[in-house]
């Protein structure tokens, strides 16, 4: 996929993900939020904040109707989070208190996750009532 030139952007961000249809970049300002941009680097908005601290990883679901990042509380807890462009809600997964960052990408259908320092863990598919 060709990286257009007004997504230089993203230079300023370690963490960004593109949308399946390749139109979209979501990415995580450390201490700002999680956000979506087109391709050209116009129209960002952030989708998640959720009262938490640093954000980290995100990833886009294969359907490209979630969005999946990590972060950490104020209290300085960190978590796996899933953002749902059907109803604009944010919802924790997992909460790992005694873990560092957590670095999620979508399989197909599952959700693999690393803690670092921990064992991986393979969630299956996300599955709820947003329709």
């Amino acid at each position: 996929m060709p990286f257009h030139e007004r997504a230089g952007f993203l230079s300023r961000y370690p963490f960004y993900s593109f949308s399946p249809n390749g139109k979209e970049i979501a990415y995580t300002p450390l201490h700002e939020g999680v956000f979506v941009a087109d391709v050209e680097g116009k129209n960002h908005r952030k989708v998640a904040d959720h009262n938490l601290r640093q954000f980290f990883q995100v990833d886009w679901s294969p359907n490209g109707e979630h969005l999946v990042f990590s972060a950490d509380t104020r209290a300085g807890e960190y978590g796996l989070y899933i953002y749902s462009f059907v109803t604009r809600k944010v919802r924790r997964l997992v909460s790992l208190p005694d873990s560092l960052p957590i670095l999620p990408r979508w399989v197909g259908d599952s959700l693999p996750v690393q803690p670092l320092n921990k064992m991986a863990v393979t969630w299956g598919s996300i599955k709820g009532s947003e329709k």
